[in-house]
């Protein structure tokens, strides 16, 4: 029996070093240019970590509401670091409402939690990846929004968003 509770011991550590998460959004209903996504925080995080990591999953393509916003094919113009293109109109709407629709939850968040730098992993699927893309691009990752969420003025946060996509 001795062997058998170390092999026990050697479970709990090892899964006590996992990155548990906690769901403060979901949203399973899909509209047009909101896509159904839902949005975690890591739980378990070291209380010397001054990063506060949030997850973002967006799904891809399911519903009527998703249809719309695929059917909206037009290109529209869409800048990314300088650099001029175009971009799904549809997909483009997307990801600005998945950034302004957490712009005040992540803020309050990094306020109660006394973080100075938030880490957003989005991922997401076909339509979901494209919209986490345009969110961790343009909004995420930008100073503005770094701005916004701390407050403005002389908070200095540092946001740092990374997309993993499948079938973008």
């Amino acid at each position: 029996s001795g062997d058998k509770s170390k092999k026990n011991d050697k479970r709990k550590t090892s899964s006590s070093n996992k990155a548990q998460w906690e769901l403060l959004f979901c949203d399973t209903q899909s509209r047009p240019n909101e896509p159904s996504h839902f949005l975690a925080i890591q739980k378990n995080a070291s209380q010397y970590d001054d990063t506060l990591h949030v997850l973002i999953v967006v799904r891809g393509t399911k519903s009527m509401g998703d249809l719309i916003t695929d059917a909206m094919m037009e290109a529209t113009d869409y800048e990314y670091d300088g650099v001029q293109g175009k971009a799904h109109v549809g997909i483009t709407i997307s990801g600005e409402y998945l950034t302004k629709r957490h712009k005040k939850l992540l803020a309050t968040l990094l306020q109660l939690s006394d973080k100075r730098k938030l880490d957003v992993t989005l991922i997401g699927h076909s339509l979901g990846a494209g919209a986490a893309t345009i969110a961790a691009m343009n909004m995420m990752n930008s100073d503005q929004f770094a701005r916004d969420i701390g407050n403005g003025g002389d908070n200095n946060v540092k946001v740092s968003a990374n997309v993993i996509g499948f079938g973008c």
